[in-house]
C-alpha cells in the first residue's frame, strides 16, 4: 500500500492523464466531477446498459448505448459515433442523428441527450 499515490483533486487526476491521451470530464449531470482517461486507440462506449457500455450514465434521455467515442493523439480530435435516440448536442446547438459520426477538437463541450448531461473532451 505504500506505493499508492493519493490523488486529492481533479487537477491532480488530469496531471496523471497520459500526454498521448485525452480525457472525458463530467461538467454537469450524472458524471459531474468524474474524469476518465481516454487512451489512444481505446473506444469508450457511453450509455445506460452495463452489458454494452464501459461508461455508464443514467437519465431519461440517455439511450442504452448512446454513443462511442475515441481519441486520436496525432490529430488531437475525438471521433463520436451517435447510436442514440436523442442525439449528442454539439457546440452551437447542433444535434447529431443516430448513425452520424462527427469529429471534434479537444476542449469541446458536448451534451449527452440533454443539456443537463455535459461533458468536456479535454
Amino acid at each position: 500500500m505504500e506505493n499508492v499515490k493519493k490523488i486529492n483533486s481533479r487537477q491532480q487526476v488530469l496531471n496523471h492523464v497520459p500526454q498521448d491521451g485525452g480525457a472525458i470530464i463530467g461538467v454537469r449531470g450524472y458524471l459531474v466531477g468524474v474524469i476518465i482517461a481516454v487512451n489512444y486507440g481505446n473506444i469508450i462506449t457511453i450509455g445506460r446498459d452495463p452489458a454494452t457500455c464501459n461508461l455508464i450514465m443514467e437519465g431519461d434521455f440517455i439511450s442504452r448505448t448512446h454513443c462511442r467515442l475515441s481519441y486520436n493523439n496525432g490529430t488531437g480530435l475525438y471521433t463520436i459515433e451517435d447510436r442514440s435516440t436523442n442525439g449528442i448536442i454539439l457546440p452551437g446547438g447542433q444535434i447529431t442523428k443516430k448513425g452520424q459520426v462527427v469529429s471534434v477538437a479537444g476542449g469541446t463541450h458536448i451534451c449527452i441527450g440533454t443539456y443537463s448531461e455535459e461533458l468536456l473532451l479535454r
